[in-house]
């Protein structure tokens, strides 16, 4: 069996990630909306046990990506925002960029969530923000391509942990 500090750490880490999770699920919120209805949804996951219960399944691709992309659409919709209040001077192309990072760190620890990180592309491309868009797909691009390289220096096929390509 494993050590007792091997499962503290373990148990540890899984906190933070719930943790950082819950906090963009209430941010995300809170931009849209108040801080009553922030805090309530931000308790849903919480008391719900689906945080707990979502590192358990198979899918821990899901419970890592997850949180980077919750960051990625923080950063774009909090710059949306700003945008949106003529604050102008607030938005930066970098903060797009480092969405963008983040948004395709996520897409490569979960590849099923390429869908949404194409949705949040897109509704940016609506909102008439091709700036911001391209930008975000600039750091999307950038991500991908740098774990693609690293991967490559490890000769680790990607392809063999996608399960209609495993041997």
């Amino acid at each position: 069996g494993q050590t007792v500090s091997a499962k503290l750490i373990s148990r540890s880490l899984y906190a933070l990630v719930s943790l950082f999770t819950v906090s963009m699920v209430y941010r995300i919120c809170d931009l849209t909306s108040n801080k009553q209805n922030a805090w309530l949804l931000a308790l849903i996951p919480t008391f719900s046990i689906i945080m707990p219960s979502f590192g358990i399944i198979e899918n821990a691709s899901a419970f890592l990506g997850l949180p980077l992309l919750l960051y990625g659409s923080n950063v774009v919709l909090r710059q949306e925002v700003l945008r949106q209040n003529n604050l102008k001077d607030n938005v930066h192309r970098t903060s797009f960029f480092i969405a963008g990072l983040m948004l395709g760190l996520g897409v490569c620890v979960w590849y099923e969530s390429a869908f949404i990180v194409l949705c949040i592309l897109l509704i940016l491309f609506i909102r008439r923000n091709p700036k911001g868009a391209l930008v975000t797909l600039f750091g999307i691009v950038i991500s991908i391509v740098a774990i693609g390289l690293l991967l490559w220096a490890l000769s680790v096929n990607p392809l063999d942990y996608i399960p209609p390509y495993r041997k």
